[in-house]
C-alpha cells in the first residue's frame, strides 16, 4: 500500500480539470436547486408544484435538456481522470491497487455514515 500520498502543489494542477470540475459541480447544483426547493414528484413532473405555463416551463425544459445527469457524468469522468493521473503519479503501486484503494476508503466513509445514521 502506498503510504505517503500528499497533495499536489498548486503549479503541478492541471486548470483545464479544475475548471470542468468546478463547472460540473455548479451544473449539479442547478439541478439540486431545484430539486430542493420543490416536492420530489416536480423534479420529474413539474405539474405537481403548480402551473406549467411561462417561465416555469422553461426554467424546467431548459434545466433537464440541458443540465440533468449531464454534469453527474462530466464529474464521474473527472474522478476517473483523477484516479488514473494519481496512479501515473505514484507508480509504485500499480493502477488497480490505487483505484482499489480509493473505492475502499470511499465504501468505509459511506459505510460510517450510515452507521452514525442509524445511531441518531
Amino acid at each position: 500500500m502506498i503510504k505517503d500520498i500528499s497533495p499536489v502543489s498548486s503549479t503541478d494542477r492541471i486548470i483545464s480539470l479544475d475548471i470542468l470540475r468546478g463547472f460540473a459541480i455548479l451544473g449539479i447544483l442547478i439541478m439540486n436547486i431545484q430539486s430542493f426547493s420543490m416536492v420530489g414528484a416536480a423534479y420529474l413532473n413539474p405539474t405537481a408544484f403548480g402551473d406549467f405555463t411561462g417561465i416555469n416551463k422553461w426554467t424546467w425544459l431548459l434545466s433537464h435538456v440541458f443540465a440533468d445527469n449531464k454534469f453527474m457524468t462530466i464529474f464521474s469522468m473527472l474522478f476517473g481522470a483523477g484516479i488514473i493521473l494519481m496512479s501515473d503519479k505514484y507508480g509504485k503501486g500499480s493502477r488497480k491497487d490505487i483505484y482499489t484503494m480509493n473505492i475502499q476508503e470511499v465504501f468505509e466513509k459511506s459505510e460510517y455514515e450510515k452507521y452514525i445514521n442509524v445511531i441518531k
